[in-house]
């Protein structure tokens, strides 16, 4: 890790919509050994942006697990769903220059505009079939006119890992992403960025299938003229089938695995060595 960011001050954001299993310990841990097992340094923000499926008793579990792992904070989780108006105004601003635009497309309707030969991810109709009146849009990124903003002030956008590798991101694969959701405040890919940088993010510890997100994530930062933290993106704990692990896989959450005896020290054996 470069010089400057010994010991920085990271988090785990995990959303209770289920119980943690292995993967969220192993990146849980991760992320607190980075941090110098410093609970002045780790914080715990509960990403709970979608209230349709985050649940209180999933929080409740989650604190518990990572207590029972070792780890704790000093500062108060950060609660995504309080923190509405900030997203907001993020997105005002972003329409006030035309980056975003009203999408009245279902997600399945706009699969189905990708898939198109006449349309690409980042020229795709705004309007469904549905009357605008009665449908809410969502707010997509208007990928285009972003990444010309920012040609007119930098040459490339650059991310840096954790070692201080140098990335040039290349966020034009994922398109015009939604930033602002029908029954949300904000989007994944906005609420981390604001987050991160509202809460002094130094190093961000998350899996390697959001690397590519990373790339969009410089973006917004950029856009936004927010800093961009360390990332390092770490191998995902998969089955015996190679699939990664998912929160609907009861049989490996932690809470079966402490209602089944085992220690802190025999689950860390289940997982590969902690060193970021």
């Amino acid at each position: 890790m470069p010089e400057t960011f010994r010991n920085p001050r990271t988090r785990f954001a995990p959303s209770p919509t289920g119980r943690m299993h292995l993967g969220h310990a192993y990146s849980a841990l991760l992320a607190w050994q980075a941090a110098g097992c410093d609970a002045d340094r780790f914080l715990l923000r509960i990403d709970d942006i979608d209230s349709s499926r985050c649940k209180a008793e999933f929080t409740d579990q989650i604190m518990d697990d990572l207590q029972w792992l070792g780890i704790s904070w000093n500062q108060p989780p950060l609660y995504q769903s309080a923190r509405s108006q900030r997203y907001n105004a993020a997105l005002e601003w972003l329409e006030s220059e035309k980056l975003v635009y009203p999408c009245y497309l279902s997600r399945k309707e706009y699969e189905a505009s990708l898939a198109a030969p006449q349309n690409s991810p980042n020229s795709l109709p705004a309007l469904s079939t549905a009357s605008r009146q009665t449908t809410v849009p969502a707010l997509r990124l208007d990928m285009d006119k972003a990444l010309a903003q920012i040609k007119q002030k930098y040459q490339s956008l650059i991310w840096q890992t954790h070692t201080g590798e140098l990335i040039t991101a290349d966020p034009r694969p994922l398109g015009n992403v939604v930033l602002g959701r029908r029954n949300s405040p904000a989007s994944y890919h906005l609420s981390v960025v604001l987050d991160d940088a509202d809460s002094q993010i130094d190093l961000v510890v998350r899996g390697d299938d959001l690397r590519a997100s990373t790339d969009l994530h410089c973006l917004i930062q950029t856009l936004l003229s927010l800093p961009s933290p360390l990332y390092y993106h770490h191998e995902l704990i998969c089955d015996e089938t190679g699939q990664r692990l998912a929160k609907r896989d009861n049989a490996r959450s932690l809470s079966t695995y402490r209602e089944n005896g085992l220690t802190i020290d025999d689950l860390k054996s289940l997982l590969p060595r902690i060193t970021p």
